[in-house]
């Protein structure tokens, strides 16, 4: 299936060019998966291709939006490439259905001395006050271990590193529907989590190794899908980690498991599909819950025409305000507007905005920001033309659906 990426992010050609359809922005269907993606990674292109590529082999349909610590440069992302991201902080105020937080170097770092700890432990809080669920890899799911359930984290005296077979522990698991009995991952971390501190508080271990420790976890409590080893990865990965330590003079030794010589083989990347493709099934379980029901249904109900292109819906508890807020952002941005309606049901008020022609993407995004300022809006729907459902593209912080 699809996945909807920036046009001009590298990840966009490269996902293409290997047979995943990635929709251009005027394509994206009414049904979508918003995720945010948190990379903390180093290398972020790489990392974008990496989890792009199994989102856009699940049969939903996602958009990817991407996030990263305020400040932050890398000598391995070119910094015009960081034009791509919004901040941490940013993730928060977005309409989103979940989020993947990504692994970081920083593993040998107490969380609290982190530069971008507090922003994290931030938006955790916020994704569990909105019954959020979220993809933590490698250090991020040690961390929403410790943020959620206060579980410290161990250095390890000798890196986990190469290809480890993994056993699955509770295969009725939603997330583990279709994985094999065992299963080969890749490993790479200088800290671990002891498998009966993680089942201590209260979390399922789904997945472990003897040698190399649990792999995944599912604190439900929390939504928190935990990721501790690296599903994502490339078959070149690994060997790539071990030159740059050799480089750097650091006393890794060769990937484990991994033949350094057939370095092409991706054993593991079936397990990987079923695994994203099991995790977005519970990811749009919850969206719907938690969506409200289709607001645009009633709302063009009536005799009229079912206008032919794109419609935005502002819902909220004003009333005349709430109209012509919508009016003025629309006139501020220039938008096509063939048709406005102010319907109110069973107290709630809703303004539909029909627009003529196409719209880019990037000035509906600019539209559903500023009406979602205006007080009293709750949030903000969009249908795209020949669609008979909607999107929630916005709301409030801190407002559940």
């Amino acid at each position: 299936m699809p996945i909807l990426l920036p046009e001009t992010l590298p990840a966009a050609a490269a996902l293409r060019a290997e047979g995943i359809r990635v929709l251009a922005p005027g394509e994206r269907p009414a049904r979508t998966l918003e995720i945010g993606l948190v990379n903390l990674m180093p290398d972020k292109p790489t990392t974008e291709t990496q989890l792009g590529r199994l989102l856009g082999a699940a049969p939903q349909v996602t958009r990817l939006s991407l996030y990263r610590p305020e400040g932050e440069a890398s000598r391995r992302t070119p910094a015009a490439h960081l034009d791509h991201y919004e901040t941490i902080e940013d993730a928060a105020a977005a309409a989103l259905d979940a989020l993947i937080i990504t692994g970081a170097p920083v593993e040998q770092k107490p969380f609290s001395a982190v530069r971008y700890w507090p922003a994290l432990a931030a938006l955790y809080d916020h994704a569990r006050e909105r019954a959020l669920p979220t993809l933590n890899i490698c250090w991020a799911a040690m961390a929403a271990l410790h943020h959620f359930r206060g579980v410290a984290k161990r250095g390890l005296a000798r890196k986990a590193f190469g290809v480890f077979d993994q056993r699955v522990l509770e295969p009725s698991h939603p997330l583990m529907q279709g994985i094999a009995k065992s299963f080969p991952l890749p490993v790479s971390r200088h800290a671990d989590v002891p498998r009966k501190m993680i089942e201590d508080a209260g979390v399922s271990v789904l997945a472990a190794d003897s040698e190399s420790g649990a792999s995944v976890a599912h604190d439900a409590g929390n939504g928190a899908t935990l990721l501790f080893d690296h599903f994502e990865y490339d078959a070149e990965t690994l060997l790539a980690e071990f030159l740059r330590d050799r480089q750097a003079a650091l006393p890794t030794a060769p990937p484990s498991g991994l033949a350094l010589g057939s370095a092409g083989a991706v054993p593991w990347r079936p397990v990987a599909h079923l695994l994203f493709r099991n995790w977005l099934t519970e990811v749009e379980r919850g969206a719907a819950a938690r969506r409200p029901r289709d607001l645009l249904d009633w709302l063009l109900a009536s005799d009229a025409p079912m206008p032919a292109d794109n419609t935005l819906v502002a819902v909220g508890s004003a009333g005349p305000e709430l109209f012509a807020g919508v009016a003025a952002a629309a006139a501020a941005l220039g938008m096509p507007v063939a048709s406005m309606r102010h319907q109110v049901v069973d107290g709630t008020h809703a303004v539909a905005v029909a627009l003529r022609g196409e719209v880019a993407e990037a000035t509906i995004e600019r539209f559903t920001k500023r009406v979602v300022e205006t007080d009293g809006v709750h949030r903000v729907l969009h249908r795209a033309a020949g669609h008979h459902g909607s999107a929630l593209v916005a709301q409030p912080t801190g407002r559940a659906a």
